[in-house]
């Protein structure tokens, strides 16, 4: 006979149904009507990438205001799928949906359950967020590596005091440094405000090499700038702006509907 507290263990926790909930509003959000619109200009761009080599889209980045890798990716999309606009815009749309997941996790590592559970719904239902998600550009795919930027960099503050109390795991930390700077070198590859990201997270390790031993911060504990507890949603909810969003001047018209009806 099966235990209750076996059962408790086992059985899904009212947050992480929640969550579920939320990605799956998320999802629904950002693919609804994905392809009732034309293309716009900017997308139209986009789509002139994916019938060519990489060798071509290379060169084209070279003389564009954004890197490649988006292009890559998108061209290698476009070619296992189609490249409608339903199918070209498919792409951010699950970059999104994943930046809703990864904003949880990145909640959770930092603070709680609570705290991740919020922020991933301000994600999900920031209209900035659906919006870019309906467009085949590459401003979800840096929204969703910054934010794994970020929980990348909350892993590797860990490690020195994983070092300190003995648990640190070479393999592990090696692994996350990796991860760490794939994931930053893709983002450098995508869009050049990328660089706000990392040079953030530099400071932190500046924060932490100048802190006396007994402030390195614990294994899955660590310190947060001012600010941060007092409102850590909204600190949270920052490393997934997308960077359209960020360059716009609050008054400006430039990004409030591309031209598309």
């Amino acid at each position: 006979m099966i235990s209750s507290a076996h059962t408790s263990k086992t059985r899904p926790s009212g947050s992480a149904r929640l969550t579920f909930v939320i990605v799956l509003l998320a999802a629904g959000l950002r693919f609804y009507q994905l392809g009732a619109q034309s293309l716009w200009y900017d997308e139209g761009n986009s789509a002139a990438m994916v019938g060519r080599g990489i060798a071509q889209i290379v060169a084209a980045a070279s003389g564009d205001i954004h890197p490649p890798f988006y292009y890559l990716l998108l061209a290698g999309w476009g070619a296992l799928a189609s490249k409608s606009e339903l199918s070209l815009r498919l792409l951010s749309a699950l970059f999104g949906v994943i930046a809703v997941a990864m904003m949880f996790a990145l909640g959770k590592k930092l603070f709680d359950r609570r705290v991740a559970v919020i922020a991933a719904a301000l994600v999900a239902l920031n209209p900035f967020q659906v919006y870019y998600g309906q467009e085949a550009r590459m401003y979800m795919l840096v929204t969703l590596l910054s934010a794994a930027s970020a929980l990348l960099v909350a892993h590797v503050l860990t490690i020195p005091g994983e070092m300190a109390s003995g648990r640190f795991r070479p393999r592990r930390a090696g692994a996350i440094i990796a991860a760490y700077v794939l994931v930053n070198a893709a983002g450098l590859y995508t869009h050049y405000i990328f660089p706000g990201c990392p040079a953030r997270r530099i400071a932190d390790f500046y924060r932490l090499a100048a802190a006396p031993p007994k402030e390195i911060p614990r294994p899955g504990h660590l310190g947060h700038p001012p600010g941060w507890r007092a409102d850590p949603v909204s600190a949270l909810a920052a490393h997934c702006d997308p960077p359209a969003r960020r360059m716009a001047a609050p008054d400006s018209g430039r990004y409030r509907l591309h031209g598309r009806a």
